[in-house]
């Protein structure tokens, strides 16, 4: 495969003062076949107002943002992975 998709899944929890940060680099990247994947874990926070600037502003590429309830990382992380593509 010359140009494979890669997933790059970002997990938060009450992360509004990294997720600008964490979205940028992952939209940032030279390699341009990718799909951004962000995982909610229940945050009380802004965050999803954040992530819909975001879905709203680089149709270039694919974002998918799931709310979740709060189960911790590695079951947000493992519901990342379960839909990359």
């Amino acid at each position: 495969m010359p140009n494979p998709l890669v997933s790059i899944i970002i997990c938060t929890y009450n992360g509004l003062p990294w997720l600008k940060e964490s979205i940028s680099s992952a939209l940032n990247q030279s390699y341009d076949n990718c799909e951004i994947i962000i995982v909610d874990d229940g945050s009380i926070d802004n965050s999803r107002d954040i992530i819909a600037e975001y879905i709203q502003n680089h149709d270039e590429i694919s974002i998918y943002y799931y709310k979740t309830n709060n189960h911790g990382l590695s079951r947000a992380r493992n519901f990342g992975i379960k839909n990359a593509r």
